[in-house]
């Protein structure tokens, strides 16, 4: 008997590549580790650390940290493990079974995957053919919506929403309108001004980005001292454990390192658009995060995938119609991102010849 409801039957399972034996560049993680004397610190104070208790479900030390990197109130802060689970939440604590949740499209899988498990009808908006956000058809949607989420910059597209629009979007509906700045140490734009004129906004971020914390899971949401009590309300209890806790305060104050790992990653990223615009058949999308979509002329974008992988670059396809032909590369370091291109290259001009 299989007790599984049908929408999450019907889910593909989540899974993206992660073969270590090759250069990674398919899931826009940080290329530079968190330093050694960092990784010290961290585990120091993690020694001196009580195991066996549950962790603080508010740290306070965290929160004043994520307040002074931020801006923000500390009453307003909620701790996620990942961005993924304030994800999660935000649905949860909005939307019943039946509701609307309108997201762009093409746009990041999880929320629609989120939708369908709790029942939510996700309204997907097209993105324009420029990739651009098609900002009068979300304010259309939106009108009778009851959450919004839109991620900016965009994944997979690397395109910002300016806030200007997002500011038209929000003041069209009573949803509660969420916005996703994962990249946001990348693009420098954000809604946080917003929050203020806005009672019913939320602005996610995570560090597994800038901050090279992919592998421990944190995140953290800003809103409304009442909107954050809410949402604490649907996230599991002590779902943020020590690890990520200390990890997470060690970073955010160590404020030189996160923007000095930002400003490597955009010089790297700027080097390889310039770089991608001199490949034949292959047209990059101007990117404001961690990673660039290219658009792939007179060549099967699955098959290039494929040629790439088999020499030792892992770049990401995704096989819906609107993304078909295209792909997309995460920025890596100096020498991976030199490697893939002589490959990328190399493939794309015996092809012409062909």
């Amino acid at each position: 008997m299989n007790c599984i409801k049908d929408t999450v039957q019907r889910l593909p399972v989540y899974s993206v590549p992660q073969d270590q034996t090759v250069i990674k560049l398919n899931q826009n993680e940080s290329p530079f580790d968190v330093p050694v004397e960092l990784k010290s610190r961290i585990l120091e104070r993690l020694h001196v650390q009580a195991w066996n208790r549950y962790p603080a479900a508010r740290n306070v030390s965290l929160l004043e940290a994520l307040a002074a990197y931020t801006g923000h109130v500390v009453d307003g802060i909620v701790l996620g493990n990942g961005s993924n689970e304030l994800i999660q939440a935000v649905f949860s604590a909005a939307c019943n079974a039946g509701d609307r949740a309108v997201m762009v499209t093409p746009g990041f899988a999880v929320y629609p995957r989120v939708a369908a498990v709790l029942g939510v009808q996700a309204v997907e908006v097209p993105l324009l053919p420029s990739f651009d956000f098609d900002v009068p058809a979300l304010i259309t949607a939106v009108k009778d919506a009851k959450l919004v989420i839109i991620a900016s910059p965009n994944v997979p597209t690397g395109i910002s929403i300016t806030p200007e629009a997002l500011e038209r979007i929000a003041a069209s509906t009573r949803a509660l309108f969420v916005v996703d700045e994962a990249y946001f140490e990348f693009s420098g734009s954000t809604a946080i001004q917003s929050l203020t004129r806005h009672d019913s906004m939320v602005i996610i971020r995570t560090l597994s980005k800038a901050c090279s914390l992919a592998g421990a899971r944190f995140g953290y949401a800003l809103t409304s001292p009442s909107l954050a009590q809410g949402i604490e309300k649907a996230k599991l209890p002590f779902s943020v454990g020590i690890f990520q806790q200390v990890a997470g305060e060690t970073l955010v104050r160590d404020r030189t390192f996160i923007r000095n790992t930002a400003e490597k990653v955009i010089a790297e990223r700027d080097v390889l658009f310039d770089e991608l615009k001199t490949i034949p058949d292959i047209t990059p999308i101007p990117s404001q995060a961690n990673f660039i979509l290219m658009r792939i002329a007179h060549q099967n974008a699955y098959q290039l995938f494929t040629a790439l992988y088999e020499q030792g670059i892992l770049v990401r396809y995704f096989d819906t119609p609107a993304l078909r032909s295209t792909l997309r590369v995460t920025v890596g370091t100096s020498d991976e991102n030199q490697r893939f291109v002589k490959i990328l290259r190399s493939i794309m001009v015996q092809k012409r010849r062909r």
